[in-house]
Protein backbone atom coordinates (compact mmCIF):
# COMPACT_ATOMS: atom_id res chain seq x y z
CA UNK A 1 0.00 0.00 0.00
CA UNK A 2 1.32 3.58 0.66
CA UNK A 3 3.83 2.72 3.03
CA UNK A 4 5.39 0.53 1.09
CA UNK A 5 5.12 2.01 -2.27
CA UNK A 6 8.36 2.71 -4.28
CA UNK A 7 8.80 6.60 -4.87
CA UNK A 8 7.83 6.04 -9.04
CA UNK A 9 4.81 4.74 -7.55
CA UNK A 10 1.69 6.91 -8.82
CA UNK A 11 0.49 6.90 -5.70
CA UNK A 12 3.06 8.87 -4.04
CA UNK A 13 2.09 12.15 -6.15
CA UNK A 14 -1.13 12.71 -4.50
CA UNK A 15 -0.54 11.22 -1.57
CA UNK A 16 2.91 13.80 -1.19
CA UNK A 17 0.08 16.71 -1.74
CA UNK A 18 -2.56 15.70 0.49
CA UNK A 19 -0.08 15.65 3.11
CA UNK A 20 1.94 19.31 2.23
CA UNK A 21 -1.73 20.57 1.91
CA UNK A 22 -2.72 19.48 5.97
CA UNK A 23 -1.81 21.95 8.13
CA UNK A 24 -1.26 21.56 11.87
CA UNK A 25 -3.77 20.19 13.35
CA UNK A 26 -5.01 17.60 16.11
CA UNK A 27 -3.58 14.15 15.33
CA UNK A 28 -6.51 12.12 16.05
CA UNK A 29 -8.22 14.37 13.38
CA UNK A 30 -5.21 13.64 11.03
CA UNK A 31 -5.09 9.99 11.67
CA UNK A 32 -9.30 10.01 11.14
CA UNK A 33 -8.97 11.58 7.81
CA UNK A 34 -6.04 9.16 6.95
CA UNK A 35 -8.27 6.24 7.93
CA UNK A 36 -11.00 7.03 5.54
CA UNK A 37 -8.68 7.62 2.78
CA UNK A 38 -6.81 4.48 2.91
CA UNK A 39 -10.61 2.38 3.77
CA UNK A 40 -11.77 4.54 0.56
CA UNK A 41 -9.31 3.20 -1.68
CA UNK A 42 -9.74 -0.15 -0.49
CA UNK A 43 -13.18 -0.39 -0.53
CA UNK A 44 -13.07 0.98 -4.61
CA UNK A 45 -9.96 -1.62 -4.59
CA UNK A 46 -11.86 -4.20 -3.05
CA UNK A 47 -12.21 -6.38 -6.25
CA UNK A 48 -8.39 -6.52 -6.75
CA UNK A 49 -7.33 -7.89 -3.75
CA UNK A 50 -6.84 -11.12 -1.98
CA UNK A 51 -8.73 -10.36 1.22
CA UNK A 52 -9.53 -6.86 1.43
CA UNK A 53 -11.45 -7.85 4.75
CA UNK A 54 -8.00 -8.83 6.22
CA UNK A 55 -6.52 -5.55 5.30
CA UNK A 56 -9.20 -3.76 7.15
CA UNK A 57 -8.24 -6.18 10.23
CA UNK A 58 -4.69 -4.99 9.89
CA UNK A 59 -5.86 -1.62 9.95
CA UNK A 60 -8.11 -1.38 12.78
CA UNK A 61 -4.54 -2.74 14.39
CA UNK A 62 -2.63 -0.05 13.20
CA UNK A 63 -5.21 2.95 13.84
CA UNK A 64 -4.84 1.57 17.76
CA UNK A 65 -8.17 -0.19 17.20
CA UNK A 66 -10.55 2.90 16.66
CA UNK A 67 -14.46 2.30 18.04
CA UNK A 68 -16.23 3.65 14.36
CA UNK A 69 -14.57 0.67 11.97
CA UNK A 70 -15.26 -2.09 14.69
CA UNK A 71 -18.28 -3.36 12.85
CA UNK A 72 -15.91 -3.80 9.74
CA UNK A 73 -13.72 -6.31 11.56
CA UNK A 74 -14.76 -9.75 11.02
CA UNK A 75 -13.64 -11.40 14.15
CA UNK A 76 -15.68 -8.86 16.39
CA UNK A 77 -19.04 -9.39 18.24
CA UNK A 78 -21.51 -8.24 15.68
CA UNK A 79 -25.02 -7.05 17.32
CA UNK A 80 -26.83 -8.16 14.78
CA UNK A 81 -27.92 -11.83 14.64
CA UNK A 82 -25.98 -14.09 11.49
CA UNK A 83 -27.36 -13.77 7.96
CA UNK A 84 -26.69 -17.61 7.82
CA UNK A 85 -23.70 -17.85 5.91
CA UNK A 86 -20.06 -16.39 6.03
CA UNK A 87 -20.58 -14.77 2.05
CA UNK A 88 -23.99 -13.06 3.79
CA UNK A 89 -22.13 -11.93 7.08
CA UNK A 90 -19.28 -10.46 5.13
CA UNK A 91 -21.45 -8.86 2.77
CA UNK A 92 -23.31 -6.67 5.46
CA UNK A 93 -19.54 -5.86 6.64
CA UNK A 94 -18.84 -4.22 2.94
CA UNK A 95 -22.17 -2.63 3.15
CA UNK A 96 -21.58 -1.05 6.46
CA UNK A 97 -17.96 -0.38 5.03
CA UNK A 98 -19.61 1.52 1.78
CA UNK A 99 -21.67 3.39 4.28
CA UNK A 100 -18.80 4.11 6.58
CA UNK A 101 -17.15 5.63 3.82
CA UNK A 102 -19.87 7.48 2.39
CA UNK A 103 -21.11 9.09 5.63
CA UNK A 104 -17.52 10.61 6.56
CA UNK A 105 -17.27 11.93 2.93
CA UNK A 106 -20.08 13.95 3.69
CA UNK A 107 -18.94 14.66 7.56
CA UNK A 108 -15.64 16.25 5.68
CA UNK A 109 -17.63 18.09 2.99
CA UNK A 110 -19.52 19.83 5.23
CA UNK A 111 -16.62 21.01 7.62
CA UNK A 112 -14.96 22.11 4.74
CA UNK A 113 -18.11 24.69 3.42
Amino acid sequence: MIASSLPDDPCIEPVSRLASAEGESDKSITSDKWLCIVLSWLYENRATLQDPLGIVEELYADFDYPAEIAPLVRYMPSHEPSLGSIKENEERIFSRWHQYITGRRREYLRKAE
